[in-house]
């Protein structure tokens, strides 16, 4: 039997794991708008960062879920979970030029990088390893993206 202690632990981790999926997801769906609206464009680079980095959001979503599921949790995410609980605001693209595109996709990777630290250093030492390790994965893989739309 786990002690109670480590049930509210994965509980609590569960529900920031949750929130964060929703974030990343949707974070993932503006990534693939913006390289949809670029695919037929004369910038080819462009296009092409925006399918790379929506197959690693892609993944960083697999991840949080599989995550959720090994904590002993089930995945929920109804359309109303998604619209409440995100904190990426949606962007509208018709009358925006590539570089504030960029901008914007920069911008979200920003606020979930420095939203999921700060999450981390209120969790300290009451992650399990795993976690723990995905975590510094995903802060990683935003700080490769904030540096890929940068150049």
């Amino acid at each position: 039997m786990l002690e109670k202690s480590k049930v509210l632990n994965s509980e609590f981790t569960t529900d920031f794991l949750s929130k964060l999926l929703v974030d990343e997801y949707g974070l993932f769906l503006q990534t693939k708008v913006a390289y949809w609206n670029f695919e037929y464009n004369d910038v080819c680079s462009i296009n092409s960062l925006f399918e790379i980095q929506s197959t690693k959001l892609f993944l960083i979503n697999e991840e949080i879920g599989k995550r959720i599921i090994a904590l002993g949790h089930f995945v929920v995410m109804s359309n109303e979970d998604f619209f409440l609980n995100t904190n990426l605001n949606e962007i509208n693209y018709k009358n925006w030029s590539k570089q504030e595109t960029i901008k914007k996709i920069m911008e979200k990777h920003l606020i979930l990088k420095t939203k999921i630290e700060e999450w981390k250093s209120l969790a300290k030492n009451d992650l399990d390893k795993n976690t723990s390790l995905l975590i510094d994965k995903i802060i990683f893989n935003h700080k490769v993206m904030i540096k890929e739309l940068k150049l």
